[in-house]
């Protein structure tokens, strides 16, 4: 029997993707693992769903082949049940994840761009996980 895929349809994520120098890497690296630590340690209540994703910036972006830059691109996916959810929790960070203010003022320094989808409702989605995976 398949197992029921935990952001399907009707859910609603925040996706975050920042393009940066590597200047900048470093210490995104350092900040990524600081909010993983805090989304372990029990905060993030309403999350489903929680991925980080790391990789070279193409130059043509839409040709897998493509030469590569000396960019990192960062994509932050986290899925809730609801839009207040991802509020709540925008709200929670800023009062106890420590590294807060420097993760803002990191996705801000120059050589960085930052796109954030507060607040997308899952249109599709396919899960293919089963129980015998």
């Amino acid at each position: 029997m398949p197992i029921p895929n935990p952001c399907g349809e009707n859910r609603h994520k925040i996706t975050i993707v920042m393009t940066t120098d590597p200047g900048n890497v470093a210490d995104g690296d350092r900040l990524w693992d600081s909010y993983f630590a805090y989304l372990e340690n029990g905060h993030g209540q309403s999350l489903i769903a929680y991925t980080l994703t790391k990789g070279p910036e193409s130059v043509n972006p839409f040709d897998p082949r493509s030469p590569v830059t000396d960019r990192t691109i960062y994509t932050l996916d986290e899925c809730y049940p609801t839009g207040p959810d991802i509020t709540r929790h925008w709200e929670q960070l800023a009062q106890e994840w420590e590294d807060f203010p420097e993760a803002l003022a990191w996705a801000q320094r120059p050589g960085t761009q930052t796109v954030i989808l507060q607040d997308g409702l899952v249109v599709h989605s396919l899960w293919h996980a089963d129980e015998t995976t």
